[in-house]
């Protein structure tokens, strides 16, 4: 067994090893290589490779993330396909003489999530059995693991304590702590339980919240800053589609208090009441 590190909130980025291809005295730093795990279109991707990062290889069982993926980063890897039907001799064979630093990875959450059905037999919640199993199979320095706030709570905590168990069982510290993305420069307040593995002997410890854009990836402080350029380009943007509210739904929209949701069905006017909430 090894040492688990709950709720570190401070200190250096997993980064800052990797943001810089040379040293300070002018050598070459080997470039650090990640294996991405239910990429989805690739976020964690992206800022794996702003960070300096090489991707081995990507997966994930979509069609759709697939076609995503390739498009923005064409030059990697994507293995379109069911994870628990990977082999050992296959993985193997994907990252060929590479030695792997990171694998990165967000199980599905539909089961944890507050919008999701919360069905404890779902079968995705064992999902993150596979993760392990190519953890324990490629044997990266670390890994990092995200998903829903309520995978730590949800089902009296017994997937997230499995979760930690299995990790710490294969040889990994485990540190984790619940992320808001709000305090690190994205324009929604998104919180997210992330879980860092390393087979280092050095504790590990969370950044500290910053708004400061890392690489090209651009930090903001609201949605409007955000996204306030998409205006009346919705012809020329690819997927921008623009919806046509009409006066009801824009008068339900004023009653939205910042950083809130829609009030409840009893506590709206009766004449923009919608017939069907769900």
């Amino acid at each position: 067994m090894k040492k688990l590190n709950g709720h570190n909130s401070n200190g250096p980025n997993l980064n800052g090893h990797a943001m810089n291809s040379t040293k300070s005295n002018g050598q070459t730093r080997k470039q650090l290589k990640v294996v991405s795990l239910f990429t989805g279109a690739g976020g964690l991707d992206l800022g794996f490779k702003e960070a300096g990062y090489k991707c081995v290889f990507a997966s994930d069982i979509m069609p759709q993330a697939e076609k995503t993926f390739k498009l923005n980063f064409p030059t990697t890897p994507f293995i379109c396909k069911d994870i628990r039907l990977f082999s050992k001799e296959e993985i193997k064979e994907l990252i060929g003489d590479e030695t792997i630093d990171v694998i990165i990875g967000g199980p599905p959450c539909q089961g944890f999530s507050n919008m999701g059905n919360k069905n404890s037999s779902d079968p995705r919640n064992y999902l993150f059995e596979d993760y392990v199993k190519i953890v324990n199979i490629i044997k990266p320095k670390c890994f990092l693991f995200e998903n829903v706030k309520g995978i730590s709570t949800m089902f009296e905590g017994r997937f997230f304590d499995k979760i930690i168990n299995s990790f710490l069982e294969i040889g990994y510290n485990i540190s984790y702590s619940l992320i808001d993305s709000s305090k690190y420069g994205v324009p929604q307040k998104r919180e997210r339980i992330i879980i860092f593995g390393s087979r280092i002997d050095r504790l590990f410890k969370f950044p500290k919240p910053n708004m400061h854009s890392f690489g090209k990836l651009s930090s903001y402080m609201n949605v409007g800053e955000a996204i306030n350029d998409l205006i009346n380009k919705d012809k020329i943007i690819p997927n921008h589609i623009v919806l046509k509210h009409n006066e009801i739904v824009v008068q339900r929209y004023a009653l939205i208090e910042e950083g809130g949701k829609l009030p409840k069905p009893e506590n709206l006017p009766v004449e923009i009441r919608r017939k069907k909430f769900w």
